[in-house]
């Protein structure tokens, strides 16, 4: 990142949320990768996502200026963005990146990082409704 980039902590944090997302399918898709590749590769796909977002959101605030733009991942107050929970557990985590497991029979489905819950030994199972 640019050191003006570092001043934008919303930018910083974005950055490394996907930083660490993208060092997690890499390792996975790429075993034979080095601890440093991993880190170098995640990176740079970090920064051209990170670039991609905040283009994408200035050209949004000027095209639709009276737009709400929701997030599911958390925000400050200072961005144009308002951050929204997908869930009743009150944390940013998506259908799309964890797993959903019902950790008792009479709770609600929550959701978990994969390796979570195989560390829980949790096993895979899919539903579906008949009919």
């Amino acid at each position: 990142m640019k050191k003006s980039d570092k001043y934008c902590p919303n930018l910083a944090v974005l950055y490394l949320g996907v930083k660490r997302f993208c060092s997690t399918e890499i390792a996975a898709l790429h075993p034979d990768y080095s601890g440093k590749q991993v880190k170098k590769k995640a990176a740079s796909m970090a920064l051209d996502v990170t670039r991609y977002s905040d283009a994408f959101s200035i050209w949004l605030q000027q095209e639709e200026p009276k737009a709400i733009r929701l997030s599911c991942h958390p925000k400050s107050v200072d961005t144009n963005k308002i951050g929204i929970y997908l869930n009743n557990s009150h944390c940013h985590r998506t259908p799309w990146h964890n797993a959903a497991v019902k950790v008792h029979p009479s709770e609600k489905y929550q959701l978990m990082h994969v390796e979570d819950a195989h560390k829980l030994d949790y096993k895979r199972l899919l539903e579906r409704k008949k009919g």
